[in-house]
């Protein structure tokens, strides 16, 4: 294919890739990076520019509604009670998160790119971090949001032996016993790990803890 190609045509493709189906699992893919050009055509990521809040009052004052990823520049983009549940679960992570990056879509928290600002007109299925949901009186936290931090990130966990055997029964979406002095809380969130290494999440009721382990990441009992 690639000698029916005009040598203009075979510079464009140094930046792409090809996953052969034969060579992976699953279906083939094709990827390439696309960059917005500026006016003058050297591609700088660098020197995109976000719409200027003046701008977009000047819009809003002329009856016109900005199309751009937040029509208000430096401002959360949810309020303080629509993630109130949130919040509060977010006290008990030590990693620093920038408020002006969390979004809500459907009651699904996100944790989205600084880069997301610049993106205007565009769907995501998932973009960035998926936190968890918000459910009636709740915030349940995300299988990803377990493999994204480490063990010390979270205030509140519970480490087990690998040879412990509560290892494989909470890989397998059991509720498992939690001996006193092995956690922190008696209640509420705990964070899985395996010798410092995150699973899942767990939620501990009366030293019982339930399992909140991804259903489809769980081993076949």
């Amino acid at each position: 294919e690639l000698d029916s190609l005009t040598e203009e045509q075979k510079e464009s493709l140094k930046c792409c890739v090809r996953i052969w189906p034969h060579r992976m699992g699953g279906e083939g893919h094709f990827l390439a990076l696309l960059v917005r050009e500026n006016h003058d055509g050297s591609g700088e990521i660098s020197s995109w520019r976000v719409k200027e809040p003046e701008t977009v009052k000047n819009q809003k004052r002329n009856g016109k509604k900005s199309r751009g990823f937040k029509e208000n520049q430096g401002k959360p983009t949810q309020n303080k009670n629509e993630l109130e549940d949130f919040l509060i679960f977010a006290k008990d992570i030590k990693k620093e998160l920038d408020p002006f990056r969390i979004e809500v879509r459907k009651d699904q928290v996100y944790y989205v790119p600084r880069e997301s600002e610049k993106v205007r007109g565009l769907v995501f299925l998932r973009n960035g971090l998926y936190l968890g949901e918000l459910k009636k009186g709740r915030f349940e936290p995300s299988q990803a949001l377990a493999a994204a931090l480490k063990k010390e990130d979270y205030a509140h966990t519970i480490d087990l032996k690998a040879e412990d055997p509560r290892v494989i029964r909470y890989l397998k979406g059991e509720t498992i016993s939690v001996e006193e002095g092995e956690v922190s809380q008696n209640q509420g969130w705990q964070l899985v790990c395996v010798e410092g290494c995150p699973l899942g999440w767990g939620k501990l009721v009366n030293g019982l803890l339930k399992n909140k382990f991804l259903a489809s990441w769980r081993m076949p009992v």
